[in-house]
């Protein structure tokens, strides 16, 4: 470094500033040897002067993101780091750090994603602590440790990944993939609970494939598959995306319609009809659909492959 440049009195700050640290650095030494940080992954130690900015930290810090030894600033302040935080991180780790000085938490404890520099992000995980007060009880120094976690960070998010996945399909029927029962009655239970605190209508329609067992034993097994999932996605791209289909047994369908009146429902219903009608019009094909309307009344509606009759019954 060229000293030149600098005044005696920026000459005689900075040697105070570093007289300073140095004796930080030994007396934080002398802690740190009685303790035994044997994670993998550890890039060390740093210690950061609060009053000055100054910060001093293990190369590796550094040298993980991408970053050469001779492109790591001679004066290193916290910007160094801080300005390759992930926008979204940035502010947790901005509140973690003043929670700590202000005394509302008993250390600097964060995660955050920082920026390598080929523009990539690792996750970095970081605890400090404020090693010495002024006699006013203001931080002076902070001294802490920096270990990589991108590893263990992806892994835990692969796994919270394939929890959703494992739950989503918990709620599928295996071979339909439409809802199954327990999904049904999770949704039928709170659609009914908010009919009845809002007042709002609510209809259930019930479809089942008479006489479907007739294609599994002319047709075989992997063909009556294939039907009834062909009929499944059928079915689905007709319902609204406010109603719900799922299966609720082998043959036999149910749609939920929330806020939704009988007309309506009998409308989609219908459609559903239609729809799947004209695919098989060889087979025997009969489906029975009972459409309820507020909970109280019910209307039956039955198609055939052949004939189409429709039947309207009332219960209370």
């Amino acid at each position: 470094m060229d000293y030149r440049r600098y005044s005696k009195e920026q000459l005689i700050l900075m040697t105070e500033k570093l007289k300073s640290l140095s004796c930080q650095l030994l007396d934080d030494k002398a802690h740190n040897t009685q303790l035994d940080f044997s994670w993998t992954c550890n890039l060390g130690f740093w210690y950061w002067n609060v009053q000055t900015k100054a910060l001093i930290f293990n190369p590796l810090k550094a040298t993980n993101l991408g970053y050469t030894k001779e492109e790591i600033p001679k004066n290193s302040t916290h910007l160094f780091f801080t300005d390759l935080l992930h926008p979204d991180d940035y502010p947790n780790v901005m509140e973690a750090m003043r929670n700590h000085l202000n005394g509302k938490a008993s250390a600097y404890d964060v995660e955050y994603r920082i920026q390598t520099k080929n523009g990539d992000y690792k996750w970095y995980y970081d605890l400090g602590k404020i090693t010495k007060f002024d006699k006013e009880g203001n931080p002076l120094f902070l001294a802490g440790i920096v270990f990589d976690v991108t590893q263990k960070k992806e892994m835990r998010l692969d796994l919270k990944l394939k929890n959703k996945i494992l739950d989503e399909l918990s709620r599928l029927d295996g071979l339909t993939k439409v809802k199954n029962i327990r999904e049904l009655f999770e949704h039928l239970k709170a659609a009914i609970r908010r009919g009845l605190v809002l007042g709002e209508p609510l209809s259930v329609a019930m479809i089942d494939l008479d006489s479907f067992i007739n294609i599994y034993e002319t047709k075989g097994d992997l063909y009556g598959d294939a039907v009834l999932i062909d009929v499944s996605q059928i079915m689905e791209s007709k319902v609204l995306d406010i109603n719900l289909l799922g299966q609720y047994s082998g043959e036999e369908y149910m749609i939920i319609f929330p806020k939704t009146s009988r007309g309506v429902a009998l409308c989609i219903s219908e459609r559903i009809r239609q729809a799947v009608d004209p695919q098989y019009p060889e087979s025997d094909i009969c489906i029975n659909i009972r459409s309820g309307v507020d909970g109280f009344l019910f209307a039956t509606l039955k198609m055939d492959a052949s004939k189409y009759q429709y039947v309207s019954e009332t219960f209370q």
